[in-house]
């Protein structure tokens, strides 16, 4: 890990992007914060990828190594209502925004404007969640 430098970076984000800026810049010598809305760390790793496919216990202990460089990280705090991005931007030297993929998309193909269509992440989230879609009905 490179000296430290006195320097300051929020990232707005735990998922793959966020953690992994957060660690090229933590080993550069800068402090870290990460600044999650959820409670927590792993962004979509964690709500959009069920726990069959990703382990919950894996995927926590994957970031224990954030922990361990020294990084540190909010949760339950939402930029723009719990906390003014401008703050953000006075309280440290850099921000870094690494939100990721917030709303899923859906082909512009007929029917896709239907009752009972929906994006690959509300279904993926939904199954996250609860381990069941129960929306969904008939599925083709």
């Amino acid at each position: 890990m490179g000296a430290d430098t006195g320097k300051r970076v929020a990232v707005i984000g735990s998922g793959p992007a966020g953690a992994q800026a957060a660690i090229d810049i933590r080993k550069a010598g800068h402090n870290v914060t990460i600044y999650e809305r959820s409670r927590k760390a792993g962004g979509m790793l964690q709500t959009g990828i069920p726990a069959y496919r990703l382990p919950r216990k894996v995927l926590d202990h994957e970031y224990t190594y954030l922990d361990k460089l020294g990084i540190r990280f909010q949760f339950g705090t939402d930029i723009g209502t719990d906390l003014s991005f401008e703050n953000l931007q006075k309280e440290n030297d850099a921000v870094l925004i690494a939100v990721g993929a917030q709303q899923g998309s859906i082909v512009p193909v007929p029917g896709s404007d239907a009752d009972g269509v929906f994006s690959a992440l509300d279904f993926l989230r939904e199954i996250s969640r609860s381990g069941t879609f129960e929306k969904a009905g008939n599925v083709l």
